[in-house]
């Protein structure tokens, strides 16, 4: 099962951004969207929490529905960001509650120290504020994972095939500020959901995940069979590559040639191509009259038929001939 909790900032009719507190709930207090969620503040942010689902296309309808649920509640003119970070008027800290008074989020782990930390700032005095777009999953994707060590490198595999493109794609200043503390290279959680499932959350995407419903399809596909495709890929791990991997997500400076083809999914040139379109760039989720089932391959196919085809397997690609169901393959890094 696939399942996200990402955080969204509001925006005025003037584009200044404004706390969620001033109209939803705590935690304790959620609004319950159907079976498709919930809905709550985090501290300045909304939070989204989406019901676990197997299918990307009924998963990504559902988030959709619970942001115009949202959205519809807020007061005309007023939108939601993607952004990772905001800066904030630290004047709306005067009537903060007391669960938005501090930076909240419980510890997180790296996988790349293996060891466990928490922000410590001060949120009268820290000007920022940030929002990620966690990836969770859980129940039969995760019973390979047998150790502490193996749910680790499952987190290097997910930072190697999803973390680098996203930081690749979204370079902006933004992503560098929230990554001072926030979102770093190998941020995760190891869960125990309330149905009794463990899994793993990867914390390390932005929120920009989730600017248009075929990058976010791409990007769940790409997570989701990164289980399928573990035993394999943990066979062609090459502890050398962690520093560059690092270096590369936490600066927001990828090097083209630390891209990785990801069979089905997409070519380092698919990804370029991409870049250099400016595509996904702005927050299109909520706006997208499609049905999330319309998702990244029939795009790909439609602005870049070349390159998907030869993706497909009918040409050479970047690390061989990918077959139609071929395994995700790990190139060297340059």
């Amino acid at each position: 099962m696939i399942g996200t909790d990402p955080e969204f900032f509001i925006l005025d009719d003037k584009g200044k951004p404004v706390p969620a507190w001033k109209f939803f709930p705590p935690q304790r207090q959620k609004i319950l969207i159907g079976q498709a969620g919930a809905l709550f503040r985090d501290g300045y942010a909304l939070e989204v929490n989406a019901t676990p689902e197997s299918c990307r296309g009924r998963f990504g309808n559902e988030v959709k529905g619970s942001l115009k649920h949202a959205l519809a509640m807020l007061p005309k003119d007023y939108s939601f960001t993607s952004s990772p970070a905001v800066r904030i008027d630290l004047n709306d800290m005067n009537d903060a509650p007391p669960d938005c008074q501090i930076f909240g989020c419980d510890e997180s782990l790296n996988a790349y120290t293996q060891k466990s930390s928490s922000v410590n700032l001060d949120a009268y005095d820290h000007p920022f504020r940030y929002a990620g777009g966690h990836m969770h999953i859980s129940g039969s994707n995760c019973r390979f994972l047998e150790s502490d060590a193996d749910k680790f490198l499952f987190v290097k595999l997910c930072d190697l095939f999803v973390g680098l493109p996203l930081a690749y794609l979204f370079d902006d200043e933004a992503n560098v500020q929230r990554r001072k503390y926030y979102g770093r290279a190998g941020e995760c959680r190891f869960q125990k959901y309330p149905d009794g499932t463990t899994g793993i959350e990867y914390r390390t995407p932005p929120p920009q995940l989730w600017n248009d419903q075929r990058l976010m399809g791409l990007m769940f596909g790409v997570f989701r069979d990164l289980s399928y495709r573990y035993k394999v890929l943990k066979t062609q791990w090459n502890p050398a590559w962690e520093p560059m991997i690092q270096d590369a997500i936490n600066t927001g400076q990828v090097p083209y040639g630390l891209l990785q083809t990801a069979g089905g999914f997409y070519t380092p040139e698919l990804l370029r191509l991409i870049k250099t379109g400016r595509y996904f760039q702005d927050f299109q989720f909520i706006a997208d009259p499609d049905d999330c089932h319309i998702g990244f391959g029939d795009w790909a196919m439609a602005t870049y038929p070349y390159e998907w085809h030869k993706l497909q397997g009918r040409e050479v690609g970047r690390y061989g001939p990918e077959p139609v169901n071929a395994p995700l393959r790990i190139g060297e890094p340059l």
